[in-house]
């Protein structure tokens, strides 16, 4: 499933800071501006515990090379694309798309509804401490009585650490360097995939 890169980037970068296993630049133009250091081993964050290539949005967002590589690999007709767009559009509708390309039923009940939106972590102090509890916390955990006890704990201190909010929208000078700079990947995926996505190097 394919995103416009410039829509798709904000959303990585904010789940990137979501994961909390790298990225450390609040600022998602903050971030791509910091790529090229980042690729040579500079302003990477102190706790990286992914592959810095996590940290390379641009080429995370050039879609042509990555889908090209699975259809060299797979051939073409393994290769089911689908667009963001149709599916924010017409769920239902991908759904039975999706079916047909796998040549299942889609005689099933299924709710639709959006289960993972834009999501923030109110307290990083507390998520730090659920991901890497000291010490005295694990031993102190594991003196509490019951597994199922300490999960729920766990589980609940998780939820109510986590927000869930509309992303902010980007700047649009940003949004626009952005469209024009994957202009031509794009018009390279439409080919490649068949699709017109002109609307996406429109604005």
């Amino acid at each position: 499933m394919l995103r416009n890169p410039a829509d798709m980037l904000p959303a990585l970068h904010s789940q990137q800071l979501f994961d909390g296993f790298g990225e450390d630049l609040q600022n998602s133009a903050e971030a791509w501006e910091a790529e090229a250091d980042r690729r040579e081993g500079r302003r990477l964050p102190a706790k990286l515990q992914v592959p810095r290539e996590f940290l390379h949005y641009r080429d995370i967002g050039r879609y042509t090379a990555h889908v090209s590589r699975y259809v060299e690999t797979f051939g073409r007709p393994a290769v089911h694309v689908m667009l963001f767009d149709d599916l924010v559009r017409d769920t239902p509708g991908s759904f039975r798309d999706t079916c047909a390309y796998l040549g299942v039923t889609p005689d099933v009940q299924i709710d639709f509804r959006a289960v993972n939106p834009n999501k923030r972590l109110r307290n990083r102090r507390l998520t730090r401490l659920l991901r890497e509890p000291p010490l005295a916390v694990k031993r102190l955990a594991r003196n509490m009585p019951g597994r199922d006890l300490r999960r729920a704990l766990v589980n609940l201190l998780w939820r109510i650490n986590v927000a869930h909010e509309r992303r902010l929208p980007l700047d649009p000078a940003v949004r626009r360097a952005l469209v024009d700079e994957f202009a031509a990947d794009v018009r390279q995926l439409s080919a490649l995939i068949g699709r017109d996505l002109t609307h996406w190097v429109s604005g």
